[in-house]
């Protein structure tokens, strides 16, 4: 099967012994498909959060209900050497923290909750936004037992040998911006901003999301930046991609919350078994005989979300609505589950082209649990 590097994302999990052999999807390379982080110069166009407000303690957003602090060494339990400064040598961490009851409790996240959005914005030395990093699905999606602790670790800028310590953070959310160091973000050598921006969807009193009113918290680091530095920082940023991909290699994934959840209504204007269908063709050879155990919908008010270029230009938009398929192969020993959305590239003069698959990740999982 041809390898593919997510390098925004979590990488793809392959499993190979004897139980679960290779060629997990018969050997098929995946076609009109796209790969986040291979297109870091486009941002998503959501209007810039006002009203949040950032102080001296770094207590940040609408409220003072999260705090968010920066570290120039992992935090390991502890409050690391926290700082508001870096340079582009420097190691940088995050840690959130909710000041009043859990995480859940301040980002307001649901039980059937997709995951929190988490993202870097680089500003000026003017306080001029230059670029947004983020990826259409970099969402983050946090475990019962994080969602109820009072706090969680980033990886912004980390060290790559963590990663093969296991010493990592929870997540890492600096991908997008590590790649994006490059002469169109960064002109010239000097002092910018850098903002970490952690929002959440607002739901409705029958649980469904409201969009455009999001949960917004934030705090700023002031980031020296030297052009030399660069090569480097997307160089270790491939390490930790690799060493991500090794940590995954052979490992089994329980099943997402999605496999207990209720579908919800499909509202983009395709059947489940066109979305089926299409996703059995996004692949380019054929798949191995297979059921499709379960099929679930995402709660969605519907609609597509514009990305645009750094001219304001729409490059394409993608489905408000995620879609998660659970495969079992006829030969019972190899079970996956992958999410994915829709796509659709924009042909000029307000219209958009057909709507493709637009996928995650996939993971391996026990057969015996997919009943």
């Amino acid at each position: 099967m041809k390898k593919i590097t997510l390098l925004a994302l979590i990488l793809i999990a392959t499993v190979c012994t004897q139980a679960k052999p290779c060629g997990i999807l018969n050997k098929a390379t995946e076609t009109n498909t796209t790969q986040h982080a291979k297109n870091m110069d486009n941002k998503v166009t959501i209007k810039e959060p006002e009203g949040y407000y950032i102080d001296e303690n770094g207590i940040s957003g609408y409220g003072d209900d999260l705090k968010i602090i920066f570290s120039s060494v992992p935090f390991n339990g502890g409050d690391g050497q926290m700082a508001n400064s870096f340079t582009s040598a420097s190691r940088i961490y995050a840690k959130l923290t909710a000041t009043k009851g859990t995480l859940k409790d301040v980002l307001k996240i649901a039980d059937n909750d997709d995951g929190i959005k988490i993202y870097l914005v680089l500003y000026n030395e003017a306080g001029e936004k230059i670029k947004r990093f983020v990826s259409i699905a970099e969402t983050f999606a946090l475990s019962v037992a994080q969602a109820n602790s009072k706090s969680i670790t980033l990886d912004i800028l980390p060290d790559p040998a963590i990663f093969n310590s296991g010493k990592q953070s929870d997540f890492w959310v600096g991908a997008a911006f590590a790649y994006g160091h490059n002469q169109y973000n960064f002109t010239q050598n000097g002092n910018y901003k850098v903002g970490l921006f952690v929002t959440n969807e607002k739901l409705d009193d029958w649980g469904k999301p409201i969009y455009g009113d999001d949960i917004v918290f934030a705090n700023y680091f002031t980031y020296s930046f030297s052009a030399k530095d660069a090569i480097n920082i997307v160089k270790e940023s491939q390490t930790i991609s690799d060493a991500k991909n090794n940590a995954v290699k052979n490992a089994i994934t329980p099943l997402p919350k999605q496999w207990t959840e209720k579908s919800s209504n499909l509202v983009m204007g395709f059947t489940q078994a066109q979305l089926i269908k299409m996703y059995e063709n996004s692949f380019a050879d054929k798949m191995d005989a297979h059921t499709v155990v379960k099929f679930h919908a995402s709660s969605s008010n519907g609609g597509w979300t514009v990305v645009n270029n750094d001219f304001g230009i729409p490059t394409y938009r993608y489905s408000n609505q995620w879609y998660t398929v659970f495969i079992k192969y006829a030969n019972g020993k190899t079970c996956f589950y992958q999410g994915f959305g829709l796509r659709q590239q924009y042909n000029g003069g307000g219209t958009y082209g057909a709507a493709f698959i637009d996928k995650n990740d996939y993971y391996m999982t026990d057969c015996a649990t997919m009943k």
